[in-house]
């Protein structure tokens, strides 16, 4: 336990005010941000990113406007009321009441200019129900401005990720703020747009998956642009092609919703490190550190293997075993089985029905040169028989051509 230091802690929460100190700007992206996620939820589909370009302040939200009903107009109040902590100062009922855009960027502006202490994202909903992962802002903007000095020369950050997300949020409100340093939200952009509008000194926000997407759009990259990557592992072979396509330095950001920002593995380092505010408890394989003048512990959601005390490599999740019908199952075993047929190209598994009813689903995604689905999933059905109890047989099998995600490059439900 380490000692408490109160002049410390209160220098943190004077430089966190100082920091955290939005305009109307930020409010808005983060805002449209929020808004645009539930209605997508709401209409069971994506949204274009740059769909609230078109809003003003005289915007309605409701069913005038936006088309938002008394039902979804509630769940999106609760929503940034949960974020914004709205309910701390006591204000939140006003969101329902005041349904333009600019009136709910004002409700919002004047709460954080009465009390300001946290931010309540959530988790991206991929297996199952999002979660809500309170942080406090004076740690947030601890993260940030360590960020802050290892990307010093930025001079712009184009962003390919949404901003009401943790991973937005820190890397395209928090850090340009503190840059002083220009943002745009670049999803919507073509390759064309993209590949004219790159200068040197750029720093670009993805994951993985959108890595992907920008190497083959764009093919190369110009001098002095800087990337970086979080939410998902960076495959070594992505990374290797990246930097052969001219990308300057990609920093990777290992950290999730619920614990903020880990550790760093910037260009060169085949370990991450852990960022200077955690530390590793090497008797309970824990991570810890002060918030608020308090110990906090909490256990990684990956299994992390150390090299010394401050770098690791995280070794796969720590997936856990779920119960069907009274059996412990573990549906990382069940996947990697179904990978091992020759037709099959990747599998994801997950639980399905009511609690007490609850069996596995799979989603198989099959290989081009395959026999076709039909004669595959005969075959596969045989291959799961002779390797899996039935208990573990997943009793639903949907086969596609590549495993679902949304925008993020998060596996998502089917």
């Amino acid at each position: 336990m380490q000692d408490e230091n109160p002049a410390g802690d209160a220098l943190v929460a004077q430089h966190a005010v100082r920091l955290w100190s939005p305009d109307r700007t930020d409010l808005r992206r983060i805002l449209a941000s929020i808004l645009l996620d539930d209605m997508a939820t709401l209409r069971r589909k994506s949204l274009p990113p740059d769909m609230a370009d078109g809003w003003d302040e005289s915007t309605q939200l409701d069913e005038d406007g936006l088309g938002l009903d008394s039902l979804a107009l509630l769940g999106v109040c609760s929503r940034v009321s949960q974020y914004f902590h709205l309910h701390e100062v006591g204000i939140e009922d006003y969101l329902f009441v005041r349904r333009t855009f600019g009136e709910w960027i004002e409700i919002v502006a004047t709460s954080i200019g009465i009390r300001s202490e946290r931010l309540t994202f959530q988790t991206s909903g991929g297996s199952g129900a999002p979660k809500p992962c309170t942080h406090e802002i004076a740690a947030l903007l601890e993260e940030v401005d360590d960020h802050a000095r290892r990307f010093s020369g930025c001079r712009r950050v184009l962003a390919f990720t949404p901003c009401h997300h943790i991973y937005g949020f820190l890397f395209s409100v928090a850090l340009p703020r503190l840059l002083e340093c220009p943002v745009a939200d670049a999803r919507a952009w073509s390759p064309g747009t993209l590949r004219q509008a790159l200068q040197p000194g750029d720093l670009l926000i993805a994951t993985p998956f959108l890595w992907r997407l920008l190497l083959t759009a764009l093919g190369s990259f110009p001098p002095g642009v800087t990337g970086v990557s979080s939410t998902a592992p960076l495959p070594a072979d992505l990374r290797a092609d990246l930097e052969t396509a001219g990308l300057d330095r990609l920093v990777e950001i290992y950290g999730s919703s619920e614990t903020a920002g880990v550790g760093v593995r910037d260009k060169g380092e085949s370990h991450f490190r852990l960022l200077p505010f955690w530390r590793l408890e090497p008797v309970t394989g824990e991570l810890a550190r002060m918030i608020g003048g308090a110990e906090i512990r909490l256990t990684p959601q990956d299994h992390l293997v150390f090299a010394d005390g401050a770098r690791f490599l995280p070794q796969g999740r720590r997936d856990g075993a779920v119960q069907i019908g009274g059996v412990n199952v573990f549906p990382a075993h069940v996947a990697e089985v179904v990978r091992r047929h020759p037709a099959v190209l990747d599998c994801a598994i997950r639980r399905d029905g009511e609690a007490s009813r609850q069996r596995l689903k799979a989603f198989v995604a099959l290989r081009p040169e395959g026999i076709g689905e039909e004669a595959v999933a005969k075959d596969l059905e045989q291959w799961m028989r002779e390797r899996l109890s039935a208990s573990e047989r997943p009793v639903s099998v949907t086969y596609g051509s590549a495993l679902p995600h949304d925008g993020m490059g998060k596996q998502i439900d089917w």
